[in-house]
């Protein structure tokens, strides 16, 4: 195999994890042509941390605090002349033949041009947090579903089985860019190449996840996140708009998902949608807000089945 690898790691204020996420890029079975690291305003000694590692393929790029999307969009267009592109946030690690079984799977299927796999979630200091522990168990319990179905558009409507971007294998030009949003910039990037038939699975664990204290949505609570999903599928159906005209498969899968994403999805309040869409349909200039302080932030989640 003669396809080249570059690897994107945003880096922001892990200065404690990204040595881990370094070895694990440089240490792959089937290495990188480059690693682009985009240290977006570290507060911490990321950044000379980072200067640490004495390897040809390293490439630092320091920019104001921006946010993980343009971190990440700034990564992809450093990395446009290689094959494959592959994401890892500053916190997480690569199983050492990630890169190997990516590139494998999609030299196997020219069709798909986004490949994740399982996912094994650790502590802080990286010990795997177990296959009883509640956080494994429902992202173990979302994959199962995974079995059951083809239609892997309509599997996103029951949880956001690729978890991270850290979880993105993708042939370059399948992702030109990232959405703005805090929250939910992978499941966005999924569901549309999911809903275009282009979405691989490898069912192994070739990544791990650290949960931390940190940990985005940990910090922000439910209510910004659930608020961020409803924009997201505005935004979606504003996206497909075009394709939904022309293209009778799409409307249908579309359809699919969302019958499965009214019912399922932990982070989705089906009523608050609507409200969304009846705000868009009488012009108002932000549909969204102040969702937050609606009473069915608070009812519990569904879970998935």
């Amino acid at each position: 195999m003669s396809k080249t690898i570059g690897c994107i790691i945003p880096s922001y204020n892990h200065a404690k994890y990204i040595p881990d996420a370094i070895r694990s890029v440089l240490q792959q079975t089937l290495p990188p042509e480059r690693l682009v690291i985009i240290d977006d305003g570290s507060q911490d000694n990321s950044v000379d941390v980072v200067r640490t590692f004495n390897d040809p393929r390293i490439h630092l790029v320091e920019q104001k605090n921006q946010g993980a999307h343009i971190a990440l969009t700034r990564g992809i267009e450093l990395s446009r002349d290689c094959d494959f592109i592959s994401i890892l946030n500053s916190d997480d690690r690569y199983h050492p033949e990630r890169f190997a079984r990516c590139a494998a799977y999609l030299e196997r299927h020219p069709g798909t041009e986004l490949v994740c796999s399982r996912i094994r979630l650790i502590d802080e200091s990286g010990t795997p947090v177990g296959r009883l522990d509640g956080r494994q168990r429902r992202i173990d319990r979302i994959w199962s579903n995974l079995s059951k179905t083809s239609d892997l558009a309509a599997s996103l409507g029951y949880g956001n089985f690729t978890k991270t971007t850290s979880n993105f294998f993708f042939r370059t030009g399948a992702i030109a860019a990232f959405r703005p949003y805090r929250f939910v910039h992978d499941y966005f990037a999924a569901l549309v190449v999911a809903l275009r038939g282009a979405l691989g699975l490898i069912q192994q664990e070739l990544l791990d996840y650290r949960v931390h204290a940190a940990n985005t949505i940990k910090a922000e609570g439910k209510g910004a996140v659930v608020q961020e999903v409803i924009q997201m599928h505005l935004d979606l159906l504003a996206e497909l708009r075009p394709s939904l005209e022309t293209d009778p498969p799409l409307r249908k899968r579309v359809l699919n998902y969302l019958k499965v994403v009214l019912n399922n999805y932990t982070d989705m309040r089906a009523e608050l949608l609507v409200l969304s869409i009846a705000r868009l349909l009488t012009e108002e200039p932000d549909p969204t807000e102040k969702l937050r302080e609606f009473p069915e932030i608070a009812e519990p989640s569904t879970p998935p089945p």
